[in-house]
This record gives structure tokens, sequence and C-alpha cells, in this order.
């Protein structure tokens, strides 16, 4: 948990990292599983956590959900930059993906 916990402190700061391997570390509970939680919110970078084989239970679901969460937002974002013609910004997203038939779930297993 303390090297989960230094990670995180890391992770505030980190604008480049994108995914982070942790399997196979029965030392990382939900205390330090935790501690990587709350380091999502200011990192908006990462979008893979893996900690299979860690002891976290609940916080471990959370992160996995909050990734999936921000990976489809990514999704969406990268759809609307490559409509053609060019989007205003100012249209919201959620209609054209509405209109584009496009759901979470049809996105989820692209990512």
């Amino acid at each position: 948990d303390d090297g989960a916990r230094r990670l995180a402190k890391a992770l505030d700061e980190s604008v480049t990292t994108v995914s982070i391997d942790l399997s196979g570390n029965p030392g990382i509970t939900d205390a330090g599983a935790r501690t990587l939680f709350d380091a999502l919110t200011k990192n908006t970078t990462l979008l893979r956590i893996d900690l299979r084989g860690s002891s976290a239970g609940a916080y471990r679901a959370r992160i996995e959900q909050k990734l999936r969460q921000r990976a489809v937002a990514f999704a969406k974002e990268a759809l609307l930059l490559r409509c053609h013609p060019p989007m205003k910004r100012v249209q919201a997203p959620l209609d054209v993906l509405a209109r584009s038939g496009l759901t979470d779930e049809g996105l989820a297993p692209l990512l």
C-alpha cells in the first residue's frame, strides 16, 4: 500500500502516463487502491490500471468503472473529431451520438 500511495502522488502530476500494470501485487489492498482512485480526479490521462492479483476489492471495482467511463468519453470525443464536415464544438456531443445510433455499450468493445 505504501508503494501505491507513492505512485498515486506521482500520478497527481503526470500528464503522459496512460497505462499502469500493477498486476500480481497482493500487497495492494483497498487502502492503496483508494489512493490510486483519488489520484484519478487529478490525473486525466490514465486509461488503464491493471490490479489483477492484488488484494483490492471495492476500490479496484471503482477504479475499473471510472476508467471505463473515461475511455468511453475519450472514444466519443475521438469520433466527434473525425466527423465530416467538421462540427462546431457548441453542438451537444450526446445529441450527435444519439443520432448516429452509437451507445456506451456499443463503444465499449472497441476500447
